[in-house]
């Protein structure tokens, strides 16, 4: 993960000190010049770092009309990851089968499949399974959610507090599964203005805005705050990439293997012990 900041070379002497140490100490993020007036150049200058922090995974984060002159600062926060599975998919095992969109339509997909012991949990209050498929590094896990009914995604999604995913403790859970999992790619371009202000954060995008600690100049706001992300599974393991932008069990017989089809919409986590590094849902997993 990297963190940076792109200060405007009119304004750079307003940025307060302690914020600029603060950002340093806690987030080790460095600071740049830019000129904002000349938007395309500027912009130009904060994709290429972005991309070269997510292995060229995101581009076009910043637009050239995102940037002016009375830009004062632009905040960029980047995350890579790409991870090999510790059991790894044959590729010879990968087919074509039905996934379904909704209870009306479908889709071939590629499916892939393994039988392998991983941590495996029913989830009876969401009416779904959830599958641990572990990395080459331990530490680091993709979690797949997939409800019963093939219509059951709205449900987890609007439950996912219900999804205690303690990593250490499901190591006491595992089970034998048959698992297939669609191969996906996703991109998505996120506005996060409006999550923001649902989430209560609503006056540092207006005039009213009390930013003086970061730099003390008169109407200073949030204008924009943009995400990227980008994430792939296939047979080898998963890579995956975001970027942000702010302008401004007892012995006993096993039981018997689970077969678990992902053939329906699907929540996924990609955790790093018991923190969640990147999530969302797949619907359909022949579309970007």
């Amino acid at each position: 993960m990297a963190n940076k900041i792109y200060l405007s070379h009119q304004y750079s002497h307003a940025v307060e000190d302690e914020f600029k140490k603060i950002v340093s100490d806690h987030y080790h993020s460095s600071s740049e010049m830019a000129n904002f007036d000349d938007g395309k150049t500027s912009a130009q200058q904060i994709n290429k770092w972005v991309e070269e922090q997510t292995n060229e995974k995101i581009k076009d984060l910043i637009k050239s009309n995102d940037l002016n002159s009375n830009t004062l600062m632009v905040l960029v926060n980047a995350l890579y990851f790409k991870g090999q599975w510790l059991h790894k998919f044959d590729i010879k095992d990968t087919t074509e089968k039905t996934f379904h969109l909704d209870k009306s339509s479908s889709v071939k997909a590629p499916m892939m499949y393994i039988k392998k012991k991983f941590l495996y949990q029913r989830l009876p209050e969401l009416n779904a399974q959830l599958v641990g498929l572990p990395y080459s590094n331990q530490d680091l896990m993709l979690v797949v959610v997939v409800p019963d009914e093939i219509d059951g995604l709205k449900h987890i999604e609007a439950n996912l507090e219900k999804i205690n995913v303690d990593v250490k403790h499901m190591a006491f859970s595992k089970r034998e599964v048959e698992l297939y999992l669609p191969k996906f790619k996703i991109e998505t371009t996120l506005d996060l203005i409006p999550h923001l202000k649902e989430l209560g954060m609503k006056m540092v995008f207006t005039e009213d805005a009390h930013l003086k600690k970061m730099a003390d100049i008169a109407g200073l706001r949030i204008s924009k705050v943009v995400q990227k992300a980008f994430i792939e599974v296939n047979e080898e393991g998963t890579e995956a990439a975001a970027a942000t932008a702010m302008v401004m069990a007892l012995c006993c017989m096993p039981p018997p293997a689970v077969e678990l089809l992902v053939d329906r919409p699907f929540v996924y986590k990609i955790m790093h012990k018991n923190q969640t590094l990147f999530s969302g849902h797949v619907v359909n997993p022949l579309e970007n």
